[in-house]
């Protein structure tokens, strides 16, 4: 029975650690939630008293702490640390580091860190690009992509480069863009749709240039079976119009064989762009009857839009009064200003101005403008003085309120009111 103290002195021991174990994640997950609740003072006091008691931190529990903490005095306690214990060089604890000094806004430091990392992995990149992009600085700040070029098997790892690309459209770096998504291979859909949205983010100027790089894009697309993918779809109809080239965003709107609200909204604003009203109509009646799609604002406001342009009073007001009664959308300024537009153009004045009183809140600046220009195409002196009014007690200093309505007054041959205009805007408007 000697070996029976034995026994219970070892379970005694391994209860003890497995307490002592618990205790630690306890503490561990406290110290986590100090520091994500910005109270990183207590967060550090409890670290340094489970350090005095001989706890030595593991990679996983700096990784931990690291990655919620953002202010620079703890993080730079933080580090020293590390360095005292001899993690510094682990890439796990490295990459932390560059995403915690980066969090505290302390590019120097972060970038310092990337540079002493001596293996490198993709995550590493990333921290620093991103690091980068988070903290608005422009491309004569990427001191990362210079790094990078020296790297290129590492550079063309995808997640990497769709990091740097992303890092480049947030701020308008456009051609570094381009040369990083020209130089990643493979690409992924994360790719293109960075691109994309970079391209509308900055807007991409529609010249030849970028009418070559859509038909590019387009040859890509085609090749690799990505013409399923609904928002590249969307992206090229909408370039191609605005290059002009409608039959262009016809071709990929036909050959896209899944669209959503976004695509019909995009082919429909695109025969509104070249003033194809009946055409824009006919697929807004089509989107509802084939394409079982729901419309919304921006549709609405796309087939309103084109019908004013065209000359289709009734069609507008067939699609307005549906948009209201049938969908049961409360118009917004912009339907308001289309329909206003839509009647003014065609000379329902009248039409127009009830339209607008009828309205139970407040119109819009955008619909009074709408309906003054009207008034000042027809010489209408009542209304374009009804409409100056609402404007001028919102924009009293805009010069271009008091010309108009002096023009009105002129074309009447009313040229003492015409003056009088005049005189009111140079005591008004500061120079």
């Amino acid at each position: 029975m000697l070996w029976l103290p034995c026994i219970l002195t070892v379970r005694m021991i391994l209860m003890l650690l497995e307490y002592l174990k618990k205790l630690w994640m306890k503490c561990l997950i406290m110290i986590a939630g100090l520091v994500s609740v910005k109270r990183a003072e207590k967060a550090l006091i409890m670290f340094e008293d489970m350090r005095k008691l001989s706890w030595r931190p593991t990679e996983l529990t700096f990784v931990s702490i690291m990655s919620s903490c953002s202010c620079i005095r703890i993080a730079s306690q933080l580090h020293a640390q590390v360095a005292r214990i001899g993690l510094e060089n682990y890439t796990s604890i490295a990459n932390a580091t560059i995403t915690m000094y980066a969090s505290c806004g302390d590019l120097n430091a972060a970038f310092i860190a990337f540079e002493r990392l001596k293996v490198k992995d993709k995550v590493s990149w990333n921290a620093m690009i991103t690091s980068y992009a988070q903290n608005c600085l422009d491309s004569s700040n990427f001191r990362i992509h210079s790094a990078a070029e020296g790297m290129k098997a590492l550079i063309l790892k995808t997640e990497v480069s769709n990091a740097l690309l992303s890092a480049f459209c947030k701020h308008g770096e456009m051609k570094q863009a381009y040369q990083v998504f020209h130089d990643m291979f493979p690409r992924n859909m994360i790719s293109w749709n960075t691109l994309n949205s970079g391209c509308h983010l900055n807007g991409l100027p529609m010249g030849i240039s970028a009418l070559q790089q859509g038909k590019e894009i387009h040859t890509y697309i085609l090749k690799s079976g990505f013409i399923s993918e609904i928002s590249l779809g969307n992206a090229l109809i909408t370039l191609y119009a605005k290059c002009g080239l409608l039959h262009w965003s016809l071709k990929v709107f036909q050959i896209m064989t899944q669209k959503d609200i976004v695509s019909w909204n995009s082919i429909i604003t695109a025969y509104a762009q070249h003033g194809k009203g009946k055409e824009a109509v006919h697929c807004f009646e089509m989107m509802q009857e084939l394409g079982g799609v729901k419309p919304d604002n921006t549709t609405f406001n796309a087939v309103l839009s084109a019908c004013s342009h065209s000359g289709l009073i009734d069609k507008g007001i067939e699609v307005f009064t549906s948009m209201v009664h049938t969908y049961g959308i409360e118009p917004t300024a912009d339907h308001f200003s289309c329909i206003v537009d839509l009647l003014g153009r065609a000379g329902y004045l009248d039409e127009a101005e009830k339209l607008v009183k009828d309205r139970h809140v407040d119109v819009d600046s955008t619909v009074w403008w709408t309906l003054f220009s009207s008034s000042t195409a027809y010489g209408n002196v009542r209304l374009g003085r009804i409409a100056a009014g609402f404007l001028l007690e919102t924009e009293k200093n805009n010069p271009t309120v008091y010309v108009l309505l002096s023009n009105i007054y002129a074309s009447a041959e009313n040229w003492q009111d015409s003056a009088n205009v005049r005189k009111l805007m140079a005591k008004n408007v500061e120079c």
